[in-house]
């Protein structure tokens, strides 16, 4: 991309990204904690908090990254993303209020970053409502571990699907290179 490398490129989008998502975060803690004095900032175990709000984050620009894979124009990109955001976090929270208010998350719904943050966000305020907030490591639940885990877990593997599908997918400029591209080493001649 204009004369730098694509690891180079990819790195600094990221950390771009992140960096303005973490102020974001922080800010958002911050007023909350705070100003506003809120049960759920104060209450709630910070440790757990961020690496929850981390782990949002870096799924969030991993998803990014993947959708724009396909997408050639900014404006296309920006009104899909915003879409599919709006629609996912919609259905991910009436989900939650509703059919998995008693029971586990359907398993098949863990790819879905946003399901597996809305649901551990579900959990917490749920506990803050109810007077007893997270404040220790023993307090979350098994479920919510899981969506932990897969939070950061599809946050790396659509990242690295992305920068591999970067590679094959033909883009405006470049050229492809073959599916197993990973497989085939290159003997240089001397």
């Amino acid at each position: 991309m204009n004369g730098l490398r694509m690891s180079n490129y990819w790195l600094v989008n990221f950390l771009f990204n992140f960096g303005f998502y973490m102020m974001t975060v922080l800010s958002f803690i911050f007023f909350g904690f705070k100003i506003f004095e809120i049960a759920f900032f104060i209450k709630t175990n910070m440790l757990f908090l961020l690496l929850v709000m981390i782990g949002w984050g870096l799924a969030q620009i991993s998803m990014a990254f993947l959708i724009s894979i396909f997408l050639s124009k900014s404006q296309t990109a920006q009104i899909i993303g915003y879409s599919v955001g709006i629609w996912m976090t919609t259905m991910a929270s009436v989900m939650n209020l509703t059919v998995f208010s008693n029971g586990d998350m359907d398993p098949i719904l863990y790819p879905l970053p946003t399901f597996s943050f809305a649901r551990l966000m579900y959990f917490m305020a749920a506990r803050c409502r109810n007077g007893r907030c997270i404040s220790q490591w023993s307090d979350v639940e098994s479920e919510m571990y899981m969506c932990l885990f897969m939070l950061y877990f599809f946050a790396f593997a659509y990242l690295g699907l992305a920068m591999y599908l970067y590679q094959i997918v033909p883009q405006t400029y470049g050229v492809p290179k073959k599916w197993n591209y990973l497989c085939n080493k290159e003997r240089k001649k001397k």
